[in-house]
C-alpha cells in the first residue's frame, strides 16, 4: 500500500491540476481503464462501484516552489481484469478535470504481504511471483496492441534501485500512460497502471 501512495504522490508533484495551470485536451485512455475514463462523472463512483470501498482525500504535494492542494479518490475491494484485487488512485481538480488515474495490483503471497508488512520476510525483495510477472506481461501487452512499442525503463525503484524493476512508458496525446513492476518500501512488489495528464501554465 505504501508503494501505492508513495508513487502517487510523486506523480502528483509533476501532474497537479490547479487554478494556475491548463489541461491539455487528451485522446481516450486503454480500454484496460474501463470504465474509468477522463470524463467519468466522479460523484457517481459509488453507483459504479458499489462493493468497493471509497475514501475521499485532501493533501498539499510540493510543486515548483509553493504547495498546492491535491484531491484524491482512493478505491480498494476491487476485483479488475488482468489484475485481480485491486488499488484504485484518482486524482482531481474540484471534480473539473481528472489528472491522474491509478490501477494497482500487489503481491499476493501471504508471506511477502503480512500484517504489518514491516514483517515481510526479506527474501520477498529478492523475488516476485510468477502470478505478478505474468500480470505485467499481460498489462504491458495490451497496452502495446493498442498504442504500439513502449519506450522500456529497467532497474528503477521508488526506494531503492533494483535490476528487476521495470517499466513501459508510452507518450500520447494530452498524458502519458505507464505499466511498472516495482518494489515498495516494506519489501512488496506491486504491478501499476498508471495514466497522467500533462499540465502546462496557463
Amino acid at each position: 500500500m505504501k508503494n501505492f501512495l508513495a508513487f502517487a504522490l510523486l506523480a502528483s508533484v509533476a501532474f497537479l491540476a490547479c487554478s494556475a495551470e491548463k489541461i491539455e485536451p487528451v485522446e481516450p485512455i486503454p480500454t484496460l481503464f474501463a470504465p474509468l475514463s477522463w470524463e467519468m462523472d466522479l460523484k457517481n463512483l459509488k453507483k459504479l462501484f458499489p462493493k468497493a470501498t471509497i475514501e475521499e482525500m485532501e493533501y498539499m504535494t510540493a510543486h515548483e516552489d509553493k504547495y498546492l492542494k491535491t484531491k484524491a479518490f482512493l478505491i480498494s475491494s476491487l476485483d479488475w481484469p488482468h489484475f485481480g484485487e485491486v488499488y484504485i488512485r484518482i486524482h482531481h481538480n474540484n471534480y473539473r478535470h481528472i489528472t491522474l488515474i491509478q490501477i494497482e495490483t500487489r503481491e499476493s503471497r501471504a508471506e511477502c504481504n503480512p500484517v504489518p508488512t514491516a514483517s515481510a520476510p526479506k527474501w520477498c525483495r529478492h523475488q516476485y511471483n510468477n502470478e505478478l510477472r505474468k500480470t505485467f506481461n499481460d498489462v504491458g501487452g495490451e497496452i502495446s496492441r493498442q498504442y504500439g512499442t513502449p519506450v522500456k525503463i529497467i532497474g528503477s525503484g521508488d526506494y531503492v534501485p533494483d535490476p528487476r524493476a521495470m517499466a513501459y512508458v508510452w507518450k500520447r496525446d494530452g498524458f502519458k500512460v505507464i505499466v511498472d513492476i516495482n518494489s515498495g518500501e516494506q519489501e512488496d512488489w506491486s504491478v501499476t497502471l498508471t495514466a497522467m495528464r500533462y499540465l502546462k501554465s496557463s
